[in-house]
C-alpha cells in the first residue's frame, strides 16, 4: 500500500510537515493542482501554471492534478522536479489512455475495476506490439 497526503498551498504543506515531524513519520505530500480557476489558452482549456509549480516544487514530494490539466508539459515540469503525478479523476477511456500514454505515476478512478481491466488489456497490447507513442493529454 502507498499513502500520501495532497495539500493545498504553502501553508498545507507546511502544516502537514510538522505535524509529520511531531509523529515520527513520514508520508509524501502532494500539492492540489486544480483546474479550476487554472489559466486558459484562447481555446479555454485549462493549463497548470509551471512557474508556481517550479517555484513550490521543493515543499512537496509530487503533485496531485486533475485530468483536465495534463498535458505532455506537466509531465516534463514533475519529471524535471523527479516528482511524480498523481492524477485525478480518470473515469472515462480518453482520460485514461492519456495519462497511461503521458506515463504518469498513478491514476485515481471512481472506476478502478473497469479501469484496471482496460490497463491489463493496454498492458498486453504493449508486450505484443511494442510500447505507445507519447502524445499530449487532454485538449494539449
Amino acid at each position: 500500500d502507498q499513502l500520501g497526503v495532497v495539500a493545498e498551498g504553502r501553508a498545507g504543506a507546511a502544516a502537514h510537515r510538522a505535524a509529520q515531524r511531531a509523529a515520527k513519520t513520514r508520508v509524501p505530500i502532494f500539492g492540489l493542482l486544480r483546474d479550476v480557476g487554472a489559466r486558459r489558452d484562447s481555446a479555454g482549456r485549462p493549463h497548470a501554471d509551471l512557474s508556481a509549480l517550479d517555484a513550490d516544487a521543493a515543499l512537496y514530494d509530487g503533485w496531485s492534478v486533475s485530468v483536465k490539466l495534463l498535458d505532455s508539459d506537466l509531465v516534463a515540469a514533475g519529471g524535471a522536479h523527479a516528482k511524480p503525478l498523481s492524477v485525478w479523476v480518470a473515469d472515462g477511456e480518453a482520460e485514461l489512455e492519456a495519462a497511461w500514454r503521458l506515463g504518469v505515476e498513478s491514476v485515481i478512478t471512481n472506476r478502478p475495476r473497469w479501469a484496471s481491466g482496460v490497463m491489463a488489456r493496454w498492458r498486453r497490447q504493449c508486450e505484443r506490439d511494442g510500447p505507445w507513442p507519447q502524445q499530449p493529454g487532454p485538449g494539449g
